[in-house]
């Protein structure tokens, strides 16, 4: 039997240097603190792990599936008319007239 890898005689040995130590009045009062403590420190553990579970509970859960946005598609407009360009104008006369010899100002 080994308790925290502590045979049976190393634990008779500690428990009575303990009582030489403390004293046989003292020695109750000092068990009853160690078990306080010993039994907080495991509840606050077993809350801890059993966070911990449900996180990893709440992760492995599937969420809803998101999906990249689709490409918008190319749609005609819905009218069917057609584009007619304006009438043209008629040609202005140059303020040269018909000169062809004249240089630009450039």
């Amino acid at each position: 039997m080994n308790i925290l890898g502590i045979g049976p005689l190393e634990l008779l040995l500690i428990l009575g240097l303990a009582l030489v130590v403390f004293g046989p009045e003292r020695l109750p009062e000092l068990a009853r603190q160690a078990g306080r403590i010993y039994a907080e420190l495991r509840r606050v553990s077993n809350e801890v792990t059993g966070e911990i579970q449900r996180g990893l509970q709440i992760d492995d859960s599937p969420g809803p599936t998101i999906r990249p946005p689709t490409a918008p598609t190319y749609q005609p407009p819905a009218s069917t008319q057609t584009y007619t360009p304006p009438p043209a104008r008629p040609a202005s006369p140059s303020a040269h007239g018909d000169r062809t010899d004249v240089e630009p100002p450039y």
